[in-house]
């Protein structure tokens, strides 16, 4: 499928996996991406086994009655869950590495998902830094850091259709 190819600004590299490494590595590029639902990493995304067995279990929870993820009353907003945990991450890297790139870099995860008219709609944020990449050894860097190893946010859409109908 033909993708907008997005530069960096590291030396010309795209904004594929190999330039969000070197974005990584370096500290050049986008603090924060976000990702729609058309938009091909998160069509990458949609094709890992973690994202896989979240679409199972959403599934089950709306043919259960459960039409989206639990609620903070407090935010007013749905509550940003662990999905995926790290470990899982780590499990999937077989599959992941051959069939989802961007699953295998993104590893575990968190978001929050609703169903409605036969879709589930899902949005996931993934930390990268230090603390991911170094297997929660180190602590992230500071917010206001700008160098190598700096931490990017990584904001997921995602619409995937289902059979539940989901609430209204």
């Amino acid at each position: 499928f033909a993708a907008e190819v997005v530069f960096s600004g590291f030396a010309g590299l795209p904004e594929t996996h190999e330039g969000f490494l070197v974005n990584f590595f370096t500290g050049t590029g986008k603090k924060e991406r976000n990702y729609g639902p058309t938009d091909y990493r998160t069509r990458n995304f949609a094709a890992s086994l973690g994202m896989q067995m979240v679409v199972k279990s959403v599934n089950r929870q709306c043919s259960a009655g459960t039409f989206q993820s639990p609620w903070d009353f407090k935010r007013g907003a749905a509550e940003n869950i662990e999905l995926v945990s790290t470990w899982e991450g780590g499990l999937n890297l077989q599959h992941d590495a051959v069939f989802s790139a961007m699953g295998a870099q993104v590893g575990g995860y968190r978001g929050f998902w609703q169903v409605r008219n036969h879709v589930i709609e899902m949005k996931v944020n993934n930390v990268v830094g230090t603390q991911s990449f170094f297997y929660h050894a180190v602590p992230d860097t500071p917010a206001n850091y700008g160098g190598p190893f700096r931490t990017i946010v990584q904001n997921f859409h995602l619409r995937i259709p289902t059979k539940c109908r989901g609430g209204d």
